[in-house]
């Protein structure tokens, strides 16, 4: 019997000091057995991580992340894309990569934002492994190492809904 792999990804995240609100909504992603967590961090803004996830340059670069560490791979005024690492051991991970999980979390979390003021609040974590893509709030001029939670005092860019209405 196999285990369930959202509940199994759900402890590590808790053993990582990663774990979900109670608000978040968990959605399994097709393909390769990731999980989903939408509305985890303080809230980026849609229009910017479009913006981020948009540029060609991007695409061959690569980041190195230290063993339980994060990276802000990229970054655009409150916005930041960060790649963490869960294992004992650093990576070398494609930006291409960050990129495309980044996308997920666009198509996929807070859909009852798009429409809701100037800014349109998007936050997510998709877990792929041993490593997890985060969208959140980020300071473009800070240190690039400093976990998404770091900004958790934010008020980010709105609240991430999930449903209109």
């Amino acid at each position: 019997m196999l285990p369930n792999l959202a509940a199994v990804f759900a402890l590590l995240a808790a053993r990582l000091c990663l774990a979900a609100p109670q608000s978040a909504e968990v959605r399994a992603v097709p393909g390769r057995g990731q999980t989903l967590y939408c509305g985890v961090f303080t809230t980026a803004d849609k229009t910017s991580v479009e913006t981020i996830v948009g540029l060609p340059s991007m695409w061959n670069e690569t980041v190195w992340v230290e063993p339980h560490g994060c990276y802000r791979a990229a970054c655009s005024g409150s916005s930041g894309l960060y790649i963490c690492n869960d294992d004992e051991i650093g990576y070398n991970i494609r930006v291409a990569s960050i990129l495309q999980d980044a996308q997920k979390i666009l198509d996929m979390c807070c859909a009852g934002s798009r429409d809701v003021g100037p800014q349109y609040p998007i936050a997510g974590q998709q877990f792929t492994g041993v490593t997890n893509t985060i969208v959140a709030l980020a300071d473009c001029l800070g240190d690039p190492t400093a976990k998404p939670s770091h900004y958790a005092d934010g008020q980010g860019n709105g609240e991430c809904k999930q449903h209109l209405g």
